[in-house]
């Protein structure tokens, strides 16, 4: 009877830092992707002086463009797939963190996720170029649509790692 309480209880638990991994990695996935497109909005209202701008009367249809092919575009390619690759990233610094809980520290937990999402985007980066999808001849392209946004992600899995870590240490 105890045994079977003791079960009932144990898959009653959330998986806890687990499950607050994959909750905070979507979030941070979400806005991280959601910030990068505002500013890839701003810079091609920018880039765009020269040829948006030539006339007055293609200002705002300019404009109105540029921001709805940013939130259509940006949305398909940029926002669905950070947020899953957020979820991902999360479940896995989450897990990692669980079987590493007694020898981390802030620090630590940090260079894990710095670490984790260096794999993970090693792992994105390689199937995209093995599909042909974009290669690292484009150049600017490369760094403008997987380069940046890259750092960008292992940054906020650094501070995600982090996050995650001290919220856990609060709880327990």
């Amino acid at each position: 009877m105890h045994s079977s309480s003791i079960n009932a209880t144990a898959a009653q638990q959330p998986t806890g830092v687990v499950s607050q991994g994959i909750e905070l990695g979507g979030t941070v996935g979400c806005l991280g992707a959601s910030g990068y497109l505002l500013l890839y909005f701003l810079l091609s209202l920018l880039g765009g002086l020269g040829t948006v701008w030539t006339s007055r009367s293609f200002d705002l249809l300019g404009t109105v463009f540029i921001l709805v092919y940013t939130i259509i575009v940006g949305t398909i390619i940029g926002i669905l797939p950070a947020v899953i690759l957020g979820v991902v990233t999360g479940a896995v610094i989450g897990f990692s963190q669980r079987l590493l809980s007694q020898q981390l520290t802030l620090a630590r937990a940090r260079w894990l996720g710095i670490m984790l999402c260096g794999i993970l985007a090693a792992l994105v980066h390689g199937g995209l170029w093995w599909r042909h999808i974009l290669a690292p001849r484009d150049g600017f392209v490369y760094v403008i649509l997987l380069g940046v946004p890259t750092v960008i992600y292992v940054v906020l899995g650094a501070w995600l790692s982090g996050q995650l870590f001290q919220e856990t240490r609060d709880e327990g």
